[in-house]
């Protein structure tokens, strides 16, 4: 009877450590830091690093010890990569005006903060989609409303001076329920509504965090929606895409296998080759409040994906997060650990797109809870709700998660032409290699330095340039990548 039982208890944990990887790809880790340190429920935390500089943002709940002038958004950041970070600013104070967490998209020196936002008119209440940005990386910020209609502001992405808002709508006659998308060419200062009448998704999970993601190729969005076969009770993962800037979308795909059991929370990110990457928390392995993490992967932009497969333990995992860089995903979730009262962050990461899986690890021994993750050059951040704050740990990936490119590239910047910023790629074969990357205009005169003498390590890297409006006119530049051994120049367009 005892082998019977271990037998069906342990078969679904055997088939999962089938897809582990073996190879010695490991996180070595920083010290944990404390980033809130008021008395107030600080939940639903999100981070975002680029390059050294690290954004954490996070809400400010209900608790007893908590005055309505400590609630809110909040905002703090590091500009040396996580070492220290700033004092919490308070983006928004309330509940009431601020309406859910808030979502953080980043692109170079400009920040977008979503959030519902609750507008106060002659007549009545309404709430809309407001917006908090900075043009100063987080310095200061500016709060501006995008719509004052009866719109639910479901999620956010940002690829260069685009920005991209998804949002939910109503119409009557009879009365039905869309989505419809926002554009903005000017990094969120302006916004058009480019397309309506989209499939309407349910609104589940951290409030749409990462659902909406740009890339170079198009746009994707993933989110829940009835099953179309057997139940309208029961949700399946959908997927749309658009390959023209989001003015038209290509016929919803269901990504989950179609089944009895709910699939909730997606979340979605992607690498600069048209990788992508889709977590969610299933129940087809048992669970009433928690299920189980599922991932599918595709390596052309969308157009196909891999089979569905478990990443977690079954039936206690829940608030997933997820990261793509390079050739590395990393998925982040929290774990129940005894009937709804212990709970911890846990993670799994791939070092191959999303193939097979390393095995799934706790981040903080610690009772911890809403873990979210970023990617930045090597280093994984992480941070995590532990009752009542916010905490922050940084890691390093050993050297065997990133295999060295075959050769130097300097790949063509994007986009272009532009107008207030672009970004360079480039590839480093070589550890300790000492790296230039200058900016000249067409007469050979030297406009600036984005890298001078700066001793890299072998990898891919992305480097922004941030254009000062007034400062340089419009014109043909060219960008030049030197190290000891290796020059490439390339020519960019700057359009004002």
């Amino acid at each position: 009877m005892f082998h019977f039982l271990a037998f069906i208890f342990l078969t679904p944990f055997l088939s999962f450590l089938a897809t582990s990887q073996t190879n010695s790809c490991r996180i070595l880790w920083d010290e944990v830091k404390q980033i809130s340190f008021d008395s107030c429920y600080s939940i639903v935390p999100q981070v975002v690093a680029i390059g050294d500089t690290v954004h954490i943002l996070w809400l400010n709940s209900y608790f007893v010890q908590c005055t309505d002038a400590e609630l809110g958004i909040f905002y703090s950041r590091s500009i040396d990569g996580g070492n220290t970070f700033s004092t919490p600013q308070q983006l928004i104070t309330g509940l009431i005006s601020s309406g859910g967490q808030g979502q953080l998209t980043v692109s170079g020196k400009y920040l977008n903060v979503l959030y519902s936002a609750r507008i106060d008119t002659l007549y009545t209440i309404i709430y809309g989609i407001g917006l908090l940005r900075s043009t100063d990386a987080g310095e200061t910020w500016e709060r501006k409303y995008v719509s004052t209609e009866h719109w639910a502001a479901y999620s956010i992405a940002a690829l260069d001076s685009f920005v991209y808002i998804m949002f939910g709508y109503s119409m009557s006659n009879p009365y039905r329920l869309y989505n419809g998308v926002l554009m903005s060419k000017d990094y969120g200062a302006t916004f058009d509504t480019i397309a309506l009448g989209l499939p309407f998704t349910d609104f589940d999970g951290r409030a749409g965090v990462k659902r909406l993601l740009a890339t170079k190729q198009g746009l994707h969005y993933v989110y829940t929606l009835n099953n179309p076969v057997r139940n309208v009770s029961i949700s399946e993962i959908g997927y749309l895409r658009s390959t023209d800037l989001g003015y038209t979308w290509l016929q919803p795909e269901t990504l989950s296998t179609i089944d009895y059991n709910h699939s909730q929370q997606p979340r979605i990110d992607g690498n600069s080759n048209g990788n992508l990457c889709v977590a969610w928390q299933d129940h087809k392995y048992g669970g009433e409040f928690y299920g189980t993490i599922f991932i599918t992967s595709s390596n052309n932009d969308g157009i196909s994906w891999s089979e569905e497969q478990a990443i977690s333990q079954y039936g206690t995992a829940s608030a997933t997060d997820i990261a793509f860089e390079n050739n590395i995903v990393a998925v982040t979730w929290t774990n129940e650990q005894i009937l709804d009262t212990i709970f911890q962050s846990r993670m799994n990461f791939s070092t191959d797109g999303g193939l097979t899986w390393n095995g799934y690890m706790d981040i903080v021994s610690d009772t911890s809870s809403y873990p979210s993750i970023s990617l930045s050059q090597g280093k994984v951040h992480v941070k995590w709700y532990k009752f009542p704050d916010i905490f922050y740990m940084k890691g390093n990936f050993s050297p065997s998660c990133y295999p060295p490119p075959e050769k130097y590239a300097l790949l063509q910047n994007y986009p272009n032409p532009f107008n207030n910023g672009t970004t360079i790629e480039y590839d480093v074969p070589n550890s300790n290699t000492t790296m230039s990357l200058i900016i000249y205009n067409i007469l050979g005169q030297e406009i600036t330095r984005l890298l001078d003498n700066t001793i890299q390590e072998y990898g891919h890297y992305q480097v922004r340039w941030d254009v000062p409006q007034g400062g340089i006119s419009s014109g043909v530049y060219f960008y030049r990548l030197i190290t000891p051994t290796f020059t490439e120049t390339r020519k960019l367009i700057l359009m004002r």
